[in-house]
């Protein structure tokens, strides 16, 4: 299988898999410094992992955050429960994507956003996947927000990493209206032909003030940095307010910096 054959370049204590992260032991997950998360593969889907702010009644903001292909909401939850990258003001949800058939890995079942053909830009892409998956999105976040009338779209950040991050990306950005952040972390635009042809979805983003935060490691193997490049360039040009940071020798995972820069990112939409 393609992606099987992608999992042996990497010994198991570095990147593993298409989009997913190397997870510590439990026990040391907050100490892990590049903060690698394990691949699972056909994991049974779970319940979103919730980290409540310490008001639970009315936090300030809530963050989406959607896990890379063949993870679970479990990877991303213990790297945010760290004091240093936790705003204890915010409600963190951290949900795990059905687990489907993946093409790029001879329709082997993993969990996954939407399927994935092939690693270049011109790969064909399953549209239906990733319109399906926005829509999921936002009817969770609607579901949080009738339940804390306080809060507007404008104090949700809906983010991801890599598969989860091009899932994110896509939401926001063909989102009717607009949530207050968007985060996308080694990661590209999905469909990007659609927000090219159609520029009345980035201006809609543009006149509702999206702020986008986006993170790539410039060694990256898996999802190269040159594809968050692009990304990052197709935003600017389109006049979002978007910032593009690059972290030095970062394969495909994150970091303490990268961590810490969401954590700054998110504090701007607090209530």
């Amino acid at each position: 299988m393609v992606l099987a054959r992608l999992l042996t370049r990497f010994p198991p204590t570095k990147t593993l898999g298409l989009l997913a992260f190397h997870r510590p032991n439990l026990a040391t997950a907050h100490d892990n410094p590049k903060r690698n998360f394990q691949f699972y593969s056909a994991m049974p889907q779970q319940q979103p992992i919730i980290l409540n702010s310490k008001d639970a009644e009315k936090p300030q903001a809530i963050v989406v955050f959607l896990h890379g292909l063949g993870d679970t909401g479990d990877g991303w939850s213990y790297g945010f429960k760290d004091p240093s990258i936790r705003d204890d003001r915010v409600k963190y949800i951290f949900p795990t994507a059905a687990t489907i058939p993946v093409s790029l890995n001879g329709g082997f079942p993993m969990t996954a956003w939407f399927d994935i053909y092939g690693l270049s830009p011109s790969s064909k892409e399953d549209t239906a996947g990733i319109e399906k998956a926005a829509t999921e999105m936002r009817q969770l976040i609607e579901k949080e927000l009738i339940s804390y009338p306080h809060l507007t779209e404008k104090n949700v950040i809906l983010g991801g990493f890599s598969l989860g991050g091009a899932a994110a990306l896509y939401t926001a950005l063909s989102h009717q209206s607009s949530y207050g952040g968007l985060i996308g972390l080694s990661t590209w635009l999905p469909m990007r032909n659609k927000f090219l042809e159609d520029k009345t979805l980035f201006s809609r983003q543009k006149v509702n003030e999206l702020q986008i935060f986006q993170g790539h490691g410039d060694a990256d193997p898996v999802v190269p940095f040159q594809f968050g490049q692009l990304t990052s360039q197709i935003i600017g040009q389109a006049g979002l307010d978007s910032k593009f940071k690059s972290y030095a020798g970062m394969a495909h995972s994150s970091c303490e910096e990268e961590m810490r820069d969401m954590k700054r990112f998110v504090e701007k939409f607090l209530k």
